[in-house]
């Protein structure tokens, strides 16, 4: 009988008794995950570690210019409203 390596022997135990499918899974991705992040360009935990912090900086500066917005709306309708007062008492049509 010839002797096998070590490799042959692995491989004669994994053809009689074969990977679990989410095995296999975990040990392709084992291998060829930095290879896969940089075809799809995925981001890692420190590449995204500021978005959250960021993300609600600017909702706030958001929710502050819908609030700027609607005070600013309402001096603009009161200057219409005194520009027309205006046109009104002096005769002037706009």
């Amino acid at each position: 009988m010839k002797n096998l390596g070590v490799g042959e022997r692995i491989k004669s135990v994994f053809r009689i008794h074969p990977l679990p499918v989410g095995k296999r899974v975990d040990l392709y991705l084992s291998e060829h995950l930095p290879d896969l992040m940089d075809e799809y360009r995925l981001a890692t935990k420190r590449d995204i570690a500021g978005v959250d912090e960021k993300f609600e900086l600017y909702e706030g500066d958001v929710e502050e210019l819908g609030s700027w917005k609607n005070s600013t709306q309402q001096r603009v309708e009161d200057v219409e409203g005194r520009i027309e007062r205006l046109e009104y008492k002096h005769g002037i049509k706009g």
